[in-house]
């Protein structure tokens, strides 16, 4: 499933998809001109929901179902198992991407869009939420490193291209959770996506993929495979 995003006429001031009805909505503000950074994020805003919308368009997925949980695992890592602490994640994530989204399109983030975002955090200190604000300061730790650690990534949608996210997007983009023949090798995806922002060999990319449930094309055999390339 493609994330229809117009490919003219504005960049995006705020994305995000609800329910109503029992239908998954997918809401998009667009002011200006859309940047590949922009479209990016957009993408990895999506993937986040990906599963909801997939089932409230009635769709039903033994691979989605899985697809979800890894996704899951791989965003929030360790914080998944809290919902204060997955909160905390989320908000200091939509936070960050905002701010970047704000600077795409040269803009200055209002008060009143400010106040908007800040919703959870304040909620959560009239609440006195200890677990929030102890999942929001290990949150920041996980974001920072993970940013930190591709330095390639930085400006690569949100920066934050932790590998199995990272695969798990592709999957989805591409259309293997829904069913599609995978275009790639091993070889293929590591030289033309995952090589510019980490280095894995082959062999690991491709057992990681299949350890994410993600099929890939099969790799040429005999004088066509790698080893017999001339360089």
């Amino acid at each position: 499933m493609k994330l229809p995003v117009p490919r003219s006429h504005a960049s995006i001031s705020s994305a995000r998809i609800f329910k109503k009805g029992g239908l998954a909505h997918l809401e998009i503000k667009l002011k200006g001109s859309v940047t590949k950074r922009q479209r990016e994020i957009l993408e990895e805003m999506f993937a986040e929901h990906y599963a909801d919308f997939y089932e409230a368009l009635g769709g039903t997925s033994e691979t989605v179902g899985k697809w979800r949980e890894n996704y899951e695992k791989a965003l929030y890592a360790k914080l998944r198992g809290s919902a204060q602490k997955r909160r905390a994640f989320q908000f200091l994530r939509t936070w960050h991407v905002a701010s970047i989204l704000r600077q795409e399109s040269g803009t200055v983030m209002t008060d009143a869009a400010q106040i908007r975002l800040l919703a959870p955090l304040l909620e959560a200190l009239c609440e006195r939420d200890a677990q929030f604000f102890k999942g929001l300061a290990e949150a920041i730790q996980i974001l920072e490193a993970r940013i930190a650690s591709n330095g390639k990534a930085r400006n690569i949608g949100s920066g934050d291209l932790h590998l199995e996210k990272w695969l798990l997007e592709y999957a989805m983009k591409t259309g293997i959770v829904a069913g599609a023949l995978s275009a790639h090798t091993a070889r293929e995806l590591n030289e033309q996506f995952v090589s510019k922002f980490r280095s894995i060999s082959d062999k690991k990319l491709r057992e990681k993929c299949k350890s994410l449930g993600i099929p890939l094309k099969p790799d040429a055999r005999g004088r066509a495979a790698v080893r017999y390339r001339k360089v």
